[in-house]
C-alpha cells in the first residue's frame, strides 16, 4: 500500500493578517500552476479558496493603506496648534510692558479661558468647541483687541483648519459604511477551511485517484508547496526572533531607599552568679560602689588598738633581746 502523501502547512492561527493572506496566496499560485486534470482539484473549491483570498487582500489593504486616519492626524495637529498658540499670546500679552497689549490681552482672557481645554478633548467634541471658540472671536467687541495683538486673520484661520478636520472625518465615515467588509476573524476561518478541503482532496487523490490522476504530478505539487511553505515559516520565525531582540527603553531607575539607622544594643543587664549568694560582683574595698560601704568593712577588718599595743611590744621585745645582739650569749641556752 502507497504511503500517504505528506503536505506540511504553516501555523495559520500564528500568522498575522498581512502574512496570512502572502502564505494562502502563495499556495494558491502554485496550485493554480498545476494540471487540474492530472491533480483532480475541483475547480469549484479552488473558486471558494480564492474567493476567501481576495476578501483578506481586501481588509488588509484597508487596514494598510487607510491614508485618510493620517490625513486627519495631521489635521487635528494642526488645529491644535492654532488653538495653543491663541492662548499662548494672550497670556504673554498680559505681561507686556505696553498698557494697550495689556488691556486688550485682558479684554479676551475671558473668552480664550473658557475653551483652554478644548486641544485634549474628543476629536468630535474638539470640532464643537473650536467652532465655538471662532463665532465668540469674531464678535465685534473683541475685533479691536484681536488687532492689537495682531491675531485679527486667527480666526479665520482657525475656522478653515477646523472644517478640513470635519470634512476628512465625515469622508472617512462615508468610506467605511460604503464599504462594509466583514471582519478578518470570520475570513480567515472560511479561507483555511478552502485550503484543508483542497489538501484532503489531493491526499485522497493520491491513494484512491484513477487515470486522468497522475501520482507523480501530485507528488511534485506536494513538493513545490512544501518548499514554499517552509519558506514562509522561516520567515515567521525570523521576525517573531527580531520582535524580541528589539532593545526596550530603559526604564528610569527608582531611587534607592535611604537605610535605615540602625539600633542602639540594648546593655546587658546585670545576671546573678548561682554559687555567689545575692549574685553580682562581690564587696571589694578597692572598687567600692558605696563609699560609706567601704568605710564600714574597713573599720570590721581593721585590727582594734589593743591588738596593736601587743603586737608593738612583741616586736620590740624580740629587737632587744640577747639573742638578737649576740647569737653566741644564745648557744645553747
Amino acid at each position: 500500500m502507497d504511503k500517504e502523501l505528506e503536505i506540511k502547512t504553516v501555523g495559520q492561527t500564528k500568522l498575522d493578517n498581512a502574512m496570512h493572506v502572502t502564505y494562502h496566496t502563495e499556495m494558491h499560485g502554485i496550485l493554480k500552476s498545476a494540471d487540474q486534470a492530472k491533480t483532480g482539484i475541483p475547480a469549484e473549491i479552488m473558486t471558494d479558496y480564492n474567493g476567501g483570498i481576495t476578501e483578506e487582500t481586501e481588509l488588509n489593504r484597508e487596514a494598510q493603506a487607510d491614508a485618510l486616519t493620517a490625513e486627519l492626524v495631521k489635521a487635528d495637529t494642526a488645529r491644535d496648534r492654532a488653538v495653543q498658540y491663541l492662548f499662548a499670546a494672550v497670556r504673554a500679552a498680559r505681561l507686556s510692558p505696553d498698557e494697550a497689549t495689556q488691556k486688550a490681552a485682558a479684554a479676551l482672557m475671558p473668552t480664550v479661558s473658557v475653551y483652554s481645554g478644548a486641544p485634549t478633548e474628543a476629536a468630535d467634541r474638539e470640532t464643537a468647541l473650536i467652532s465655538g471658540l471662532v463665532v465668540d472671536l469674531k464678535k465685534t467687541d473683541l475685533a479691536a483687541h484681536l488687532t492689537t495683538l495682531h491675531l485679527a486673520d486667527l480666526p479665520a484661520r482657525l475656522e478653515a483648519l477646523n472644517k478640513a478636520f470635519a470634512d476628512l472625518a465625515t469622508k472617512r465615515s462615508d468610506g467605511r459604511a460604503a464599504t462594509r467588509l466583514p471582519l478578518a476573524s470570520k475570513v480567515r476561518p472560511r479561507t483555511d477551511a478552502a485550503y484543508e478541503r483542497i489538501l484532503f482532496t489531493l491526499r485522497s487523490n493520491y491513494l484512491f485517484g484513477s487515470t486522468p490522476i497522475e501520482k507523480p504530478a501530485i507528488e511534485a505539487l506536494a513538493a513545490r508547496l512544501n518548499q514554499r511553505a517552509a519558506e514562509l515559516d522561516a520567515a515567521r520565525k525570523q521576525s517573531a526572533a527580531q520582535k524580541k531582540r528589539a532593545p526596550r527603553k530603559p526604564s528610569v531607575p527608582k531611587e534607592p531607599k535611604q537605610p535605615k539607622e540602625p539600633k542602639e544594643p540594648k546593655r546587658p543587664e546585670a545576671t546573678q552568679d548561682p554559687k555567689k549568694p545575692g549574685g553580682g560582683d562581690p564587696k571589694d574595698p578597692k572598687d567600692p560602689k558605696d563609699p560609706q560601704e567601704a568605710g564600714r568593712w574597713l573599720r570590721r577588718t581593721a585590727p582594734s588598738r589593743a591588738a596593736r599595743n601587743r603586737r608593738s611590744r612583741a616586736a620590740m621585745a624580740i629587737r632587744t633581746s640577747p639573742c638578737r645582739r649576740n647569737r653566741r650569749l644564745c648557744v645553747g641556752a
